[in-house]
């Protein structure tokens, strides 16, 4: 089965920061002192700023 194109672009998003240096992490691994998180998902931080 074929990547999606989100699955692509993230791909391509996670090889950019790495080669920036940034060690890019799943949020099932995270180590905050390593680098950073892959997704956050802030829709409900927003909503409570904006709401």
């Amino acid at each position: 089965m074929s990547p999606t194109p989100e699955q692509q672009a993230r791909e391509r998003i996670d090889a950019m920061l790495t080669a920036s240096g940034w060690a890019v992490q799943d949020k099932k691994a995270l180590n905050p002192a390593v680098g950073r998180l892959r997704q956050a998902f802030l829709e409900r931080a927003f909503e409570r700023r904006l709401g």
